[in-house]
């Protein structure tokens, strides 16, 4: 499915927020052939560059948008434990999801449900993701919703 009509497929179904992209988990411990998980989060307000994860998110790419954003986040490597690879949270994503639920696995409190990779936002920066609050007021608000 061409990206306009994936995204417009997405979008009339599902919340979107644009996230960072802070680590990727690989198929085994020796290489890095593609990334199986990418782990996206939201920046943690006044800090350079730590994040608040809020799930991970494997669907939605192509193989060969896999592969390349493989060797984009490679390039931005900080530390690589196991099949975890650290990078600087520098690569936005565009995400949709169906729900946002209350999570303890996950930094930031909350985890997105069917997360699903819309496309990689090359036209913005770190600067421009969603914050915390944003992802707070949205599950406010969905809870309201689900009460009616």
């Amino acid at each position: 499915m061409p990206n306009s009509e994936k995204l417009e497929h997405l979008s009339s179904r599902n919340e979107m927020v644009d996230l960072l992209s802070n680590f990727l988990q690989k198929l085994d411990e020796s290489k890095i052939e593609y990334a199986v998980h990418f782990i996206i989060g939201t920046p943690i307000p006044s800090t350079d560059s730590r994040t608040l994860d809020i799930g991970k998110c494997f669907k939605g790419l192509t193989d060969q948008e896999i592969q390349d954003m493989t060797k984009a986040l490679q390039k931005i490597k900080m530390s690589e434990k196991g099949r975890t690879v650290t990078v600087k949270p520098k690569i936005v994503l565009e995400i949709a999801f169906e729900e946002i639920q209350k999570s303890q696995r996950y930094e930031s409190g909350f985890a997105l449900r069917f997360a699903h990779i819309v496309r990689i936002r090359e036209d913005k920066g770190p600067d421009d993701v969603d914050s915390i609050d944003k992802i707070r007021k949205m599950y406010e608000q969905q809870s309201k919703r689900k009460a009616l």
